[in-house]
């Protein structure tokens, strides 16, 4: 939720509201981007993928909004597999890893801030 929350107010508030009516679709376009270029160009994605697709699901609780199915396709190491995209012009691999540098050190001090 923290990852969730900082990655809205840093980057995509200001996406839905530059592209108005419509961003949604804009921005899953642009995700896929991200997702596929990561997992093709970060060595620990491939094995990460094969053991969440290999997953048994042993204690998951399906709810009325996600199913096992859902998350079989939203983890899909056959898509990975399958779709090899470049990276997204809008959300930038440089951009992503300096967000996620400063997220985790954000993280930390939060959550270093609640423990002592």
């Amino acid at each position: 939720m923290f990852v969730d929350g900082k990655w809205w107010e840093n980057h995509l508030s200001g996406f839905a509201e530059k592209e108005g009516e419509g961003w949604y679709a804009k921005y899953h376009e642009e995700n896929r981007k991200m997702v596929s270029y990561a997992f093709h160009h970060t060595e620990w994605a491939y094995s990460l993928y094969v053991e969440m697709d290999n997953w048994d699901f042993n204690g998951f609780v399906e709810t009325e909004l996600i199913s096992k199915a859902d998350i079989k396709e939203w983890v899909s190491y056959d898509w990975m597999m399958a779709n090899k995209l470049e990276s997204s012009a809008v959300f930038t691999p440089e951009l992503l890893d300096k967000f996620a540098y400063e997220t985790a050190r954000e993280f930390d001090k939060w959550f270093s801030d609640l423990t002592s």
